[in-house]
């Protein structure tokens, strides 16, 4: 009987040491501690539902401008934004647009002054903009429209690639929200 009291003893110590270490510094031994498997951000299009079709101006085949989206309940604890467009259509993924540092107090992004001081990444064509849904002529693709809540700046320069954004927020998502878009010429 004394050998499972001392086990619980011992356990209650590092449960305590732990809650008490994660608390204080903050750390996440290497996972996103409050990374959730359900979107904390609500994030819309007032030209697009959730799951509907891309309207072709912000396509190639047309203007290629990006969709307005609206944001909300982004957490009060984040100091960035990441958002990342991506066709998921295709295996690996291919990136159409990555902005990064975006101010967390964003609640649009619609025009480029809405991205002041946010950092723009390289996308999958290789150029630092938004290049919209361009699949193959009578193949219908998904796109998915991401926003990542950051609980840090990510130390990267413009241009920055994919991999290199997706390892900077490694450990250090807040929250996440997402839309999705369907498109074909």
């Amino acid at each position: 009987m004394k050998f499972f009291i001392g086990l619980l003893i011992v356990f209650s110590l590092l449960l305590g040491v732990g809650i008490y270490y994660y608390y204080t510094t903050g750390n996440t031994f290497g996972l996103d501690r409050t990374f959730l498997s359900h979107p904390t951000i609500d994030i819309s299009s007032t030209e697009f539902v959730n799951g509907g079709v891309i309207p072709p101006r912000f396509t190639c085949d047309d203007v290629n401008t990006n969709p307005p989206f609206l944001l909300d309940r982004v957490t009060p604890d984040a100091k960035s934004l990441v958002f990342i467009v991506e066709d998921v259509t295709v295996k690996p993924s291919f990136t159409h647009w990555i902005v990064f540092n975006i101010d967390p107090k964003t609640i649009n992004i619609d025009r480029p002054s809405d991205l002041i001081g946010a950092s723009i990444g390289t996308n999958d064509f290789g150029k630092m903009e938004y290049d919209g849904p361009c699949p193959p002529k009578g193949s219908a693709h998904k796109y998915y429209f991401r926003l990542y809540a950051i609980d840090k700046m990510l130390d990267l320069p413009d241009g920055a690639k994919r991999s290199e954004v997706d390892a900077a927020m490694n450990g250090h998502k807040l929250g996440w929200g997402e839309m999705f878009g369907t498109y074909s010429h």
